[in-house]
C-alpha cells in the first residue's frame, strides 16, 4: 500500500471516530430534551429538522438529498429509540 494511500485512509478513520463522538454528543442531548417534552415524537421538530440538513445538503456536490433524508431519519428513529427505552427504565 502506497503511502499516500495508508495517510488518506488514516485520516478517514480520525473523521469516522470525529462522526461517531458528534452523534454520541447528539444522542445525549435528545436525552436532555426528552425531561423537557410530553411525549417522544415531535413531527413538527422532526420535519423541522429533515428540511434544514436537507436545504444544507443541496449545496454540498457530495452529498444527496436522498442520502441526507436516510441518515438523518435513521439519526431520529434512534435518538427516539434511545428516548423511549429511558422513560421504560
Amino acid at each position: 500500500m502506497s503511502s499516500g494511500l495508508k495517510e488518506i485512509r488514516g485520516k478517514i478513520d480520525k473523521i469516522d471516530v470525529e462522526i461517531l463522538n458528534l452523534l454520541e454528543k447528539r444522542f445525549k442531548l435528545a436525552m436532555r430534551t426528552r425531561k423537557l417534552k410530553r411525549k417522544t415524537t415531535d413531527t413538527g421538530r422532526e420535519k423541522e429538522i429533515i428540511e434544514k440538513v436537507l436545504k444544507r445538503s443541496g449545496k454540498i456536490r457530495l452529498l444527496s438529498q436522498e442520502f441526507t433524508k436516510k441518515i438523518f431519519k435513521l439519526i431520529i428513529s434512534e435518538s427516539k429509540k434511545n428516548q423511549q427505552k429511558k422513560t421504560t427504565n
